[in-house]
């Protein structure tokens, strides 16, 4: 069934504040895992683009996950997510 709500893209920028809120609010993973932390500031932009460029999709699979901190933000995207590594 088609929705009658209009869909308005995120910007990049709000798509950075987004994840840098959810980053601080321990939602995409604890603070002090020093593994994490490397992970998600050497791939930030990277996962800010492909969110960017998935604004469209409902649904995602995510192979090669890793870590799981793409699925995990996508996810509080409101996007369907499936992972596997």
């Amino acid at each position: 069934m088609p929705s009658d709500s209009v869909h308005i893209p995120l910007t990049r920028r709000v798509i950075r504040e987004r994840m840098i809120s959810l980053w601080r609010s321990e939602y995409l993973f604890r603070s002090g895992q020093r593994e994490y932390e490397e992970t998600f500031r050497g791939s930030m932009d990277r996962f800010i683009e492909i969110a960017e460029r998935l604004q469209e999709c409902r649904r995602a699979l995510d192979v090669g996950t890793g870590l799981g901190i793409l699925p995990v933000f996508l996810k509080a995207l409101g996007h369907e997510v499936e992972a596997v590594d």
